[in-house]
């Protein structure tokens, strides 16, 4: 029975790192981002080197500049938000892939979208993947989402739902082993479990 119990909690406490990783900007990272660069208090720019830092609080609140435009000190197109430790999110990293997330950047307008949010991960060892959903997280969220839809209106904020659906689709078409049984687990915080349980219907 401790076993079990001991198993229990272990579950838990991956779902709730997965469901957490979600919020990552990965986008500020992951390729054709090269030219992504951390500018410190003295608008230093430093090289973001590790997905890993994404969700490291230690850069919490830094900005992150595209310096490939002539503007020397470049242009500001978004502010990491992370707050795992440095080893807890090292280490959650040495046992995900991050395979696929939403939305990708906006190149158009130089900065990041808003709305529903989401990341595919693979566990290394296990091969299991987990779509984590991330919850409310910005002004749009909090407003449109929350306030309008689900407290006002009673209902599911319907552009949420439609690309959690686009990008479950895009997931499956990349990984087909995703739809095998017992092979994805859905986890979510706040208003990405309401999502999670509605993607699992």
């Amino acid at each position: 029975m401790e076993n079990k119990n001991k198993e229990l909690i272990k579950k838990l406490r991956d779902n709730a790192e997965l469901a957490w990783s979600a919020y990552g900007y990965y986008d500020f990272f992951t390729e054709p981002f090269y030219h992504m660069y951390l500018l410190d208090d003295n608008k230093q720019a430093h090289y973001i080197k590790d997905i890993a830092d994404i969700m490291n609080i230690s850069y919490c609140d830094v900005y992150v500049a595209d310096l490939i435009f002539p503007n020397r000190e470049g242009i500001k197109v978004g502010t990491l938000k992370g707050d795992m430790t440095p080893t807890q999110a090292q280490r959650f990293f040495e046992k995900y892939d991050l395979l696929d997330y939403y939305p990708k950047f906006d190149y158009k307008h130089n900065k990041q979208k808003q709305g529903f949010h989401a990341c595919l991960f693979q566990n290394r060892e296990s091969k299991q993947y987990t779509l984590a959903i991330r919850g409310s997280y910005d002004n749009r969220d909090y407003v449109k989402a929350d306030a309008l839809n689900l407290l006002i209106k009673e209902q599911v904020p319907r552009a949420y739902y439609e690309d959690m659906l686009r990008f479950y689709n895009q997931c499956k078409a990349k990984y087909p082993a995703i739809i095998e049984s017992k092979s994805l687990n859905i986890v979510g915080h706040s208003l990405g479990s309401a999502l999670a349980q509605m993607l699992t219907l």
